[in-house]
């Protein structure tokens, strides 16, 4: 059976500082080679390797990339979700490329870059009026032939091109809301979370942020905030029959539908969570999570995104672990890196047993029946 690892995840790339990407490095090297060392299984990190029985530890989706392969790879991964999504009530809300946009707008909409995770580079667009400085923004950067620094980072006219463009949908309440549901390859639901956020908060966190959210820049849009989750400050709500709840708490799940007395998941996100976590292994990696919002307006649920190696902080509320997204210390972040171990080599498991219990079935169809004289 072979079971494979992404090099790049491996070698902890996409963590910043070199110390950052070492020190990650160092925990999934440790855990590599015991699963090497202690299990009788083909673990690969060569691509070429892969086959269709083939389970993904990680997703085959570099951390370093060529900019050009990383649209193809995301665009692949967009069209088998929607392949899924097609023979499901779930839909994704109207959206669009760079090109598709300028060619056809449409407003309210969600400008979003998918290389980052944590609502970084959300911008919501609300009419003609603030795409004028959006685009000028754009066309700054490409006729000057030129990176902006700002925020520790640099930004260029290619991440524009690279963004997708996603209808913009009022949730219920005065909150912004999605929910996020973290899963594994076993098809596992570990854990569901309503994540909410106050809509007059922008954060800047990177160069595009401080030069559309920075009333002092020439290209600032007086837009509100639209991101909900607890990186940026928001709060969560776990989705659970047994679960404590505030007064807020209440108030917020009942306007999304939920009875507070008996909060489960709803079965339809359940069902495609699953579908789309079975479907496309090999670029979600063995965790992911799905993120899913309600349209105010028609009382629907739609899927937004996926949250490729989402942190630890559903699984951490479920379970009680105290992991906090918003704490830098080397104590947190080593309990994010073990949690996320934890949960990867519990799901590998659980999978090699499945697999081992199909094969046998199959091999039980396949003996003749002993027939006795």
């Amino acid at each position: 059976m072979k079971i494979y690892f992404n090099q790049d995840w491996l070698d902890g790339k996409g963590h910043g500082s070199e110390d950052a990407c070492k020190f990650f490095s160092k925990h999934r090297m440790e855990l590599f080679n015991a699963l090497k060392e202690s299990t009788p299984h083909e673990y690969i990190t060569d691509k070429k390797l892969i086959d269709e029985d083939t389970i993904f530890f990680t997703s085959t989706i570099d951390s370093e990339f060529d900019m050009g392969e990383y649209s193809k790879i995301v665009e692949e991964e967009r069209k088998a979700i929607d392949k899924i999504l097609k023979t499901s009530e779930i839909k994704r809300p109207k959206t669009a490329s760079f090109w598709e946009f300028l060619d056809k707008p449409f407003f309210p909409v969600i400008a979003k870059s998918e290389m980052l995770n944590a609502g970084m580079d959300k911008i919501l667009i609300e009419n003609r009026e603030q795409l004028v400085p959006f685009f000028a923004l754009y066309q700054y950067l490409k006729e000057e032939k030129m990176a902006l620094s700002k925020n520790g980072g640099t930004i260029t006219y290619k991440h524009f091109e690279e963004m997708v463009f996603q209808q913009y949908i009022e949730t219920p309440s005065e909150y912004n809301t999605s929910l996020r549901v973290y899963i594994t390859g076993d098809l596992s639901i570990e854990a569901a979370t309503i994540e909410y956020g106050k809509p007059g908060k922008k954060e800047i966190r990177t160069p595009l942020e401080g030069l559309i959210h920075d009333s002092r820049s020439p290209f600032f849009i007086n837009n509100k905030s639209v991101t909900s989750n607890s990186e940026c400050g928001g709060d969560n709500i776990v989705i659970g029959k047994d679960v404590g709840y505030s007064k807020k708490d209440k108030e917020i799940l009942k306007a999304h539908g939920f009875d507070p007395q008996n909060c489960v998941l709803p079965k339809e996100l359940e069902d495609i969570s699953k579908r789309i976590m079975k479907g496309c292994a090999k670029f979600l990696g063995i965790v992911a999570g799905f993120d899913f919002i309600l349209n105010n307006a028609d009382k629907k649920w739609y899927f937004l995104e996926v949250g490729g190696n989402p942190t630890p902080h559903d699984y951490s509320l479920v379970h009680g672990l105290g992991y906090s997204p918003t704490d830098n210390t080397i104590k947190n972040v080593t309990k994010s890196v073990q949690i996320d171990l934890k949960v990867r080599t519990e799901a590998l498991a659980e999978m090699i047993y499945q697999r081992k219990e199909s094969l046998k079935k199959k091999q039980a169809k396949k003996k003749p029946t002993e027939v006795t004289a």
